[in-house]
């Protein structure tokens, strides 16, 4: 499943400004996607498509573990987002 996320980054009026991006169970380090110990993948991705925006970044064998979280604050937070102010707005499989 992918998770999509869109932040406002503080600006609801414009949304250019606007950020989407994806996180997403996969499969890493002979883990299947979705099992404990697979590998967590966040990308930015275009709104409405949803396709991939720049580098895919993976956080390998972190799914189910409280490191997961922090990994993906990290990832956006590298991008100008704070994780605890997006807003979820689907879910794709």
């Amino acid at each position: 499943m992918n998770l999509i996320y869109l932040n406002k980054r503080g600006d609801e009026g414009n949304t250019r400004g606007w950020v989407y991006y994806r996180v997403t169970s996969t499969t890493g380090m002979g883990i299947d996607a979705g099992t404990e110990g697979s590998t967590v993948r966040v990308c930015r991705v275009k709104w409405p498509t949803f396709s991939d925006i720049g580098d895919i970044i993976d956080t390998p064998g972190t799914v189910g573990y409280m490191s997961a979280h922090p990994n993906v604050v990290g990832i956006v937070r590298q991008w100008g987002i704070n994780h605890e102010d997006s807003i979820l707005i689907g879910v794709l499989e």
